[in-house]
């Protein structure tokens, strides 16, 4: 596939994307590749590159999962709005299909075009599926740690 062609140019374009949407906290994804000073900026490019490996390759469903695990469960902890948590996907689509990408010479046809929305869309829908899972882990947690506490201030009155 020729979007193949151009895959540091989208990826650079997407990761710029995902970034700017997380302008309110800067501190998520800092400027520094050391992974163990900045682990949501280090898993951020792998991340990108391994779904843009899949979209555009083999669809391994496994290797999808294990490349949204870390960044759909820091989303849920962070308690971004599943739009905003997962708004990244339909980013890739307008980095995929723009110019600045390198999509005017670009002899992609009608159909492989719409192959590589839908598999986007699939992988949305995945990691909606990931994402509200995690949501309810959170509250199921919160819901026990509440009980406990609630269990320790009556077993002090008595």
């Amino acid at each position: 596939m020729n979007i193949s062609l151009n895959k540091a140019k989208i990826l650079k374009e997407w990761r710029d994307e995902v970034i700017a949407g997380f302008s309110d906290m800067p501190s998520l994804f800092p400027d520094n590749p050391d992974p163990f000073l900045n682990p949501s900026g280090a898993m951020l490019p792998r991340m990108l590159e391994s779904l843009f490996d899949q979209i555009t390759g083999e669809m391994d469903e496994n290797k999808i999962h294990l490349a949204l695990d870390d960044y759909i469960k820091l989303m849920a902890v962070q308690d971004r709005a599943p739009s905003m948590a997962l708004g990244f996907l339909s980013d890739l689509k307008n980095s995929m299909l723009s110019k600045k990408s390198g999509r005017e010479g670009c002899t992609e046809d009608h159909d492989n075009i719409k192959m590589l929305q839908e598999r986007i869309d699939r992988i949305l829908l995945k990691s909606f599926d990931m994402y509200m899972k995690c949501r309810e882990r959170i509250y199921t947690l919160r819901i026990d740690e509440f009980k406990k506490r609630a269990f320790r201030v009556l077993g002090n009155i008595q």
